[in-house]
């Protein structure tokens, strides 16, 4: 593997070089690191050099770290750009040329691991979902959900209950059938993500998803959905809201992280969330309350003990949710 490290501090090129050299001895991974000081200096390397991924600051002499990125993108869409700078304002700017991740300084040994791994999966392509038509099947599916709950609460209601479970287990049946274009490893997550995904695209949202719902999850496939479900419905509120097309986006991230599932939702906005405390407030409640579809969010990651964390920079808000697995014994 090959990476490139542009920073115009030197120690800060040696503790990252540092960081790769120990990751790299970790997992046992041939390694090349190249130094570079500028970004011009960066993109003259790139005549002779293919880079798998490069760590580029982005405030520097000569040309700085974004003005290298763009560059990049004109010629080159695979190599993994991981923004490590001390600068919060430029998250929209790193979305416009897909970087990978932008870690802020001072980055820690295990951040970088953990996002060098994340990179080196989805480099692997066996979890990456890829935006397409929803098959049929899965939108008459979903456009009849609500009659479908309606004839079953009736059954239930009259005590119907043979008829009740011979229709639950046609719908079983029906759902089953479906060769849904979404692959996440969880039936339901695929029928959330197909339907929000198909959202997005009607209104004109950018996307990039990765997803794999690991084994051994602590929570419920209807609680992952409700999760999943607020997160994006928010997400595609905030989209809506915002008027020019290129900074309407969606980055959906899932996976294991560390032994625990991540869950990570990116999106643009218009201006910035207003926080209230360490929350933040629903633009469609007043009284400065929190939305109904973040405090759900808040009920589940709490009943598992899990790590929350949101944030917001001029045009973006970010959620990150860590929650643990269940123990092999479990």
């Amino acid at each position: 593997m090959n990476i490139a490290v542009c920073d115009d501090e030197e120690i800060q090129r040696s503790l990252l070089k540092g960081y790769l050299e120990a990751w790299a001895e970790a997992g046992s991974h041939a390694l090349r690191i190249s130094l570079f000081s500028t970004g011009r200096q960066f993109l003259e390397s790139l005549k002779e050099t293919r880079f798998d991924i490069v760590l580029l600051d982005i405030q520097m002499p000569d040309m700085d770290g974004m003005s290298a990125a763009k560059a990049l993108r004109e010629t080159d869409g695979q190599t993994g750009i991981f923004f490590v700078t001390g600068y919060e304002d430029y998250l929209v700017q790193g979305y416009e040329v897909e970087a990978f991740r932008y870690l802020i300084k001072p980055v820690s040994e295990e951040k970088l691991w953990a996002a060098l791994d994340q990179f080196l999966k989805k480099r692997g392509g066996q979890k990456r979902v890829l935006m397409a038509e929803t098959p049929d099947g899965v939108r008459g599916w979903r456009h009849d959900y609500h009659n479908h709950i309606q004839a079953m609460k009736a059954y239930a209601e009259l005590g119907k209950y043979g008829e009740l479970i011979t229709y639950l287990g046609r719908l079983d049946e029906n759902l089953y059938q479906v060769d849904t274009v979404i692959k996440t490893g969880n039936l339901m997550m695929d029928a959330v993500l197909g339907s929000k995904l198909g959202l997005m695209k009607k209104r004109g949202i950018r996307t990039d998803v990765t997803v794999h719902v690991p084994n051994g999850m602590k929570l419920t496939d209807m609680e992952l959905c409700v999760l999943v479900g607020n997160l994006l419905d928010n997400a595609i509120e905030a989209c809506e809201e915002v008027e020019e097309e290129e900074n309407r986006f969606i980055r959906i991230y899932m996976d294991t992280l560390q032994e625990q599932f991540y869950l990570s939702v990116m999106n643009g906005m218009n201006g910035r969330a207003q926080r209230k405390g360490t929350g933040f407030v629903s633009r469609k409640r007043s009284g400065g309350l929190p939305g109904f579809g973040l405090q759900r969010v808040d009920r589940i990651v709490e009943k598992y003990g899990g790590f929350l964390n949101r944030q917001t920079e001029e045009g973006v808000f970010a959620t990150e949710i860590l929650l643990p697995l269940a123990d092999r014994g479990e």
